[in-house]
């Protein structure tokens, strides 16, 4: 069995960041991620926003970057490097996420509109997560785009059906900077 650790890089100057960006933005397209100097801002700032280096022994295998808030929490960005990709890597390092996860976890997907995006989901829904059928816009990073019609998922269905909007209010105004 694979042994995951995770360690949490509590500054930008730390010696896998610059690895952390690469993985970043090799995996998200730009309007999916944050700026750099936002990212950093983020981090530097020790506030809701956390990321957790993924390592297998002394190797960095990916990230994930997430929000705790009251009453959830909010991963805003996970991937694995290319290389480790299709081995079980990404399932199993969240599985351990959640399994020390004191909260539901929200995530945002694609709406299924492509094979690739209908694979996300399943993904996801093969490690316990639901998908909410409510209508959600991904506001823009970059505070002037369009919003991006997206699906929310959470690991706990009740909570997540029943306290919709406060997620999607707290999404916009924390993660976001979003007024409606």
């Amino acid at each position: 069995m694979i042994k995951f650790v995770f360690k949490k890089i509590t500054n930008t100057r730390e010696a896998d960041f610059a690895d952390i960006y690469t993985i970043y933005l090799q995996s998200f397209p730009d309007f999916e991620r944050r700026n750099l100097e936002s990212l950093v801002k983020n981090i530097n700032s020790k506030n809701r926003f956390q990321v957790l280096a993924i390592y297998i022994n002394s190797t960095l295998v990916g990230f994930i970057n997430y929000w705790r808030f009251d009453t959830f929490l909010y991963i805003e960005h996970f991937a694995i490097k290319d290389e480790f990709r299709n081995r079980e890597m990404g399932s199993e390092s969240l599985k351990l996420f959640l399994k020390d996860s004191d909260l539901p976890v929200i995530l945002e997907v694609e709406i299924a509109s492509s094979d690739l995006a209908s694979r996300r989901i399943r993904f996801y829904e093969k490690l316990g997560f639901v998908l909410l059928t409510n209508e959600y816009l991904q506001p823009p990073y970059d505070g002037i785009s369009t919003k991006i019609p997206m699906h929310l998922m959470c690991n706990d269905f009740d909570f997540g059906k029943k306290h919709f909007e406060l997620i999607k209010n707290v999404l916009y105004k924390e993660v976001y900077n979003f007024n409606k």
